[in-house]
């Protein structure tokens, strides 16, 4: 199987790392593409000779453009909008969880300093690949 690529938009060294370490840790085999807001990332999404991932990690508060403006751009876009986008975010707020839902979003995952928990929350997105004959199967 060709596997996809995941791209992370997250300005957060710290917070990327940790993503990068808690995916190799549940052994998901697909590239992380890393931006650091969602500008970038429509400029890689709309690039045609990039591959288009199979997921998006997307950081809530990311500059230039927020978590919600990007989601709302992805999901009104017919090419993207398949694309499942996880939110990752510090916020608790029920609010924040609903706006992201009805936004198009396929899950919210509260960041945590905690790296046990952020990678347990991080390692339910291997549903994706299971729940799904549209993404790669994992090696």
């Amino acid at each position: 199987h060709n596997i996809q690529p995941i791209l992370l938009i997250e300005d957060d060294c710290v917070d990327t790392m940790t993503v990068k370490r808690a995916l190799k840790e549940h052994s998901v085999q697909a590239e992380l593409i890393h931006v650091i807001h969602g500008e970038d990332a429509l400029t890689y999404l709309r690039n045609e000779a990039e591959e288009k991932p199979c997921l998006i990690l997307l950081n809530l508060h990311a500059p230039k453009m927020n978590g919600f403006d990007f989601l709302e751009v992805v999901k009104a876009d017919e090419v993207l909008r398949d694309i499942p986008v996880v939110i990752m975010s510090g916020s608790h707020e029920q609010e924040l969880i609903d706006k992201a839902f009805s936004l198009g979003a396929s899950d919210y995952i509260i960041k945590s300093t905690e790296y046990a928990e952020l990678s347990r929350s991080l390692g339910a997105i291997e549903r994706f690949w299971t729940d799904s004959s549209e993404l790669p199967v994992r090696g």
